[in-house]
């Protein structure tokens, strides 16, 4: 059963008016996206990750979900749930499958995999503020083994 979960956690930020069109870093990640499973936005804080990823969300024609990471997420439990949380509206059965696993005993690092597998091709995956697992050795070895199994055609964005 899905456990009642913070969905502002899981909406793309919306973008103001003011924000500046970026066309070389726009093109990148498209390509990104296009070519490889995982891809890494990785910049100083300030500028602008997150509206570089959001306006890459809003432009995919597939499927794309967002997931924005916060410190209470270092727990890996927490982490798979809104993993899996994020990919439900684009994947039910493949997050209903992972929240059972959960409810079942099976471990977060156990569960990512079949989580992971379960991405359809086209689909995009945006993960936020990854910053917050630098220090959360177990939810980084859940997040290694949910990349790992990605499969081809679908991508993670890690901003």
């Amino acid at each position: 059963m899905r456990p009642r979960l913070l969905e502002t956690k899981l909406r793309r930020p919306a973008l103001g008016d003011s924000v500046i069109a970026r066309p070389r870093v726009s093109i990148g990640l498209e390509e990104g996206v296009a070519a490889h499973r995982v891809e890494l936005v990785v910049a100083a804080a300030g500028s602008g990750k997150t509206t570089a990823a959001a306006q890459l969300a809003g432009a995919h024609d597939g499927a794309c979900a967002w997931l924005t990471l916060d410190a209470d997420d270092a727990r890996p439990g927490r982490l798979l749930t809104y993993l899996a949380a994020a990919v439900e509206p684009f994947a039910p059965q493949t997050a209903a499958e992972a929240f059972a696993l959960l409810d079942d005993g099976l471990s977060p690092e156990e569960c990512a995999p079949f989580l992971a597998e379960g991405l359809r091709a086209g689909t995009v995956l945006v993960v936020d503020d990854v910053h917050h697992l630098a220090t959360a050795d177990a939810s980084l070895w859940v997040l290694r083994r949910f990349l790992r199994h990605v499969l081809p055609g679908a991508s993670v964005v890690l901003a």
